[in-house]
């Protein structure tokens, strides 16, 4: 990968690596409806990997590498695939501004589902990959609600969900001291 490592910062500000198969699979969601095949996303996705890679860019941000999907994907005749895509991004974004999540006290702050996949991997000691996944699951339930979720009723589907999953072989109770 040459001399580092590429990292993205997050619309929330929180920093991950890039991965390919993850660029790969959003590209690949919003192609299909466009008669795109998994292929041409990989091809696109390595493609903006090596980009990244070969301009010696160690911090992307994730509106920055949206940006590179989308031009992709319009140079390449996806312009369908693009406009989903940037459709959906801006869905989401719209919607987890609507989201609040309550607190004891009353006290309200921001949706931040990397707070959830944090909670995820710590409290159950499920791995990044696998807490991802759930967090997205999750998030897409609540942004559909919308309106103020409790954080202690969050907590508590996602001991159901570990506990249906197989995940974990302990789920803590999140009820107390959540």
């Amino acid at each position: 990968m040459g001399s580092g490592t590429i990292r993205v910062r997050k619309r929330a500000g929180s920093v991950e690596l890039f991965d390919t198969a993850r660029l790969r699979l959003s590209m690949w969601r919003a192609m299909r409806g466009d008669g795109g095949s998994f292929d041409h996303a990989d091809q696109l996705a390595e493609a903006i990997g090596v980009y990244l890679r070969r301009s010696s860019c160690g911090l992307v941000t994730s509106r920055a590498l949206l940006e590179m999907a989308l031009r992709a994907l319009r140079q390449t005749g996806q312009v369908e695939a693009a406009d989903t895509l940037e459709a959906h991004d801006r869905q989401r974004h719209d919607r987890r501004q609507q989201l609040t999540l309550g607190h004891e006290g009353r006290r309200r702050s921001r949706w931040d589902r990397d707070w959830l996949t944090g909670q995820i991997r710590h409290r159950w000691d499920v791995g990044l990959g696998a807490a991802r996944a759930l967090s997205a699951e999750i998030e897409s339930e609540l942004l559909a609600r919308g309106g103020c979720v409790d954080r202690a009723a969050v907590l508590n589907r996602v001991d159901e969900r570990i506990a249906a999953y197989g995940l974990a072989s302990h789920c803590p109770l999140t009820t107390a001291g959540a």
